[in-house]
């Protein structure tokens, strides 16, 4: 199990120094210029090995000098980093226990229902939700809100921000959306699968009650292949985040490492090692880490919860 953890970690501190370098390439460019009247043309860029090395060699140094990330030429501060991260982990961390729960709950019914009337219209919304992009939901169910508050139907909510408990609720029911119906999704083929097996048919036939049966035998032995999927989830989760975080106006780290990416259709030159390239460096450092975080927290519940995750499973 520790190999497994060790491997997990040094693949993680690959994969962010991998994404440092990304942010450390250097923007040096050549402005082109035509013959008459010296008109400009545009800009060419070259990428050059001693720059990016030299980026690198800055950042340390800076680094060195800033204990912490941010707080450099006006960047934010490592507190005001941690802040903003915790921000969006407030909407994370709900989210992906109301897609465990509400999506394993809800994959349970689907399965327990999908030969009897209305089952399958609650798998078509499964489908639906998974078919519809999340962008679709938020502008629909905020145009919602907006009408009824305008009609007096509802008490006025702030519904952009980040100050109000309702403007938390709101964008964690945003982000659970998508990761609930997924793991509803792959707990009713999970159990669809497990009802193919020896055993199962071996206790029905024996008289063993359906609900043992499902909880006992199914869930527990299909568990695994669920929590698998917790990994894909949380990807989902954090590439949903900034859409929401966007569209709500909510200034969690991903809208402000979105910002502090800058415009892409402008370009820059000279050093990039710059307050925003430290404070890109502090959300990536999060976010990566949290990913981490979760594969670890998934590798050690598939361990105690199977006996051949104790042989190495991660």
């Amino acid at each position: 199990m520790l190999k497994e953890l060790g491997s997990a970690v040094v693949i993680w501190l690959i994969a962010f120094g991998f994404l440092l370098l990304i942010v450390l390439l250097p923007t040096d460019v050549v402005f082109v210029e035509g013959n008459v009247f010296l008109r400009f043309e545009g800009v060419t860029y070259e990428y050059s090995p001693e720059a990016h090395l030299a980026n690198i060699r800055e950042f340390f140094s800076l680094l060195a000098g800033h204990p912490g990330v941010g707080g450099l030429d006006g960047g934010p501060s490592s507190f005001e980093i941690a802040e903003r991260f915790g921000r969006s982990l407030a909407l994370i961390v709900p989210a992906a226990l109301i897609a465990m729960i509400v999506g394993m709950a809800k994959g349970i019914l689907d399965f327990l229902y999908k030969e009897r009337k209305g089952g399958a219209a609650s798998r078509w919304v499964t489908f639906g939700f998974l078919s519809v992009p999340d962008i679709v939901i938020i502008v629909f169910v905020q145009i919602g809100l907006l009408t009824a508050i305008s009609k007096g139907w509802i008490p006025h909510i702030e519904l952009y921000g980040h100050e109000s408990p309702a403007q938390t609720l709101l964008n964690i029911l945003f982000l659970s959306v998508y990761p609930t119906v997924f793991i509803a999704n792959a707990t009713y083929r999970t159990l669809r699968d497990q009802e193919r097996m020896d055993y199962v048919r071996t206790a029905r036939s024996k008289g063993t009650n359906p609900f043992r049966v499902l909880y006992v035998h199914m869930l527990k032995n299909g568990i695994i292949p669920i929590l698998a999927q917790a990994d894909m989830m949380i990807l989902y989760i954090l590439s949903n985040l900034l859409i929401i975080e966007v569209f709500t106006n909510y200034r969690g780290a991903a809208l402000y490492l979105y910002e502090a990416l800058g415009d892409p259709t402008k370009f820059s030159f000279g050093t990039l090692v710059t307050g925003n390239t430290f404070a890109i460096a502090g959300y990536l450092f999060y976010f990566t880490l949290l990913i981490l975080a979760i594969k670890v927290i998934s590798g050690l519940a598939k361990y105690w919860l199977d006996v051949r995750g104790r042989e190495g499973i991660l």
